[in-house]
């Protein structure tokens, strides 16, 4: 019915052919809208996407999840301590002396300020 509809309307030339009949974009408007209600369609047409839903229940929470770049870079011990690798170590080492970059080696102990919002980020991990 819609293509049928589509078809006695004009198709997508209804618009300009009414403007060059000297009518403009209203009289295009008024004349698609009265054909609108001569085939059935009613006047108050609300599209699917704006009406209101049939059940209107709450919709469920997301569950928690663990940030994966945080998991990526961090990890708790099982003390609850957070270790992170050392910066410094992804390029330019040939410039850094060898007592620094063995230095650099090993994982090292996040700050108590930084530490409760890595472990936000990683709720499975406690």
């Amino acid at each position: 019915m819609v293509t049928r509809f589509f078809a006695l309307a004009g198709g997508y030339g209804a618009h300009f052919s009414s403007a060059a009949a000297g009518l403009g974009c209203i009289g295009c408007c008024l004349f698609n809208s009265k054909l609108a209600l001569a085939y059935g369609f009613s006047s108050s047409y609300i599209a699917r996407s704006f009406r209101k839903k049939a059940d209107s229940r709450m919709r469920r929470p997301k569950g928690v999840k663990t940030k994966k770049a945080a998991a990526k870079r961090f990890k708790i011990t099982a003390g609850g301590k957070v270790l992170r690798s050392s910066a410094g170590r992804r390029h330019l080492a040939e410039t850094k002396r060898p007592k620094r970059r063995r230095s650099l080696r090993g994982s090292t102990a996040v700050h108590k300020t930084d530490e409760y919002r890595i472990k936000q980020c990683m709720p499975f991990t406690r």
